[in-house]
């Protein structure tokens, strides 16, 4: 069996990724955030500072908030902001996406010998969510791809 680590956000997207998104790269994001004093404020005040001092969009707030608090040792890859942690998989599926949600649901289902606990699907991401357990959940996202595809995603 091959060990594959969970790569940080910082491995996963590169300098010229975030420089076109945000107008700078990891190294400058962290000194600013540094210079604010971060390491000391939670999650949601460390992406407030990026969107109202810096006009950071929303979803590159998260990006560089999860980044910075990996590269400062305030979490793990794969941690989520209240200390537990998910894990994910995607697929990109060739049909429809209420076609892959009803498939997603048909299998996993049959797997946990139960249906989803909430499905959503008046929504651009359509979703089905079972629990696992008494903290832990299964999230199914079926998202549209190019053309008449579907990008299904599981995280646990």
């Amino acid at each position: 069996m091959v060990d594959t680590p969970v790569n940080s956000r910082r491995e996963n997207m590169s300098d010229d990724a975030l420089i076109a998104a945000t107008g700078k790269p990891w190294a400058e994001w962290f000194a600013i955030l540094d210079a604010a004093g971060a390491t000391a404020l939670t999650h949601p005040q460390i992406a407030g500072v990026l969107q109202s001092e810096h006009a950071v969009a929303p979803w590159w707030c998260q990006m560089v908030t999860v980044g910075f608090e990996q590269a400062r040792g305030m979490r793990l890859p794969g941690q989520r902001a209240d200390g537990t942690f998910e894990v994910g998989a995607s697929i990109t599926l060739p049909v429809a996406q209420q076609e892959a949600l009803d498939a997603v649901i048909d299998a996993v289902s049959a797997g946990l010998g139960e249906p989803p606990i909430r499905v959503s699907r008046d929504v651009k991401f359509i979703t089905a969510k079972w629990m696992t357990g008494e903290k832990s959940s299964l999230l199914a996202t079926a998202n549209p791809a190019v053309g008449d595809k579907t990008s299904v995603s599981l995280t646990h």
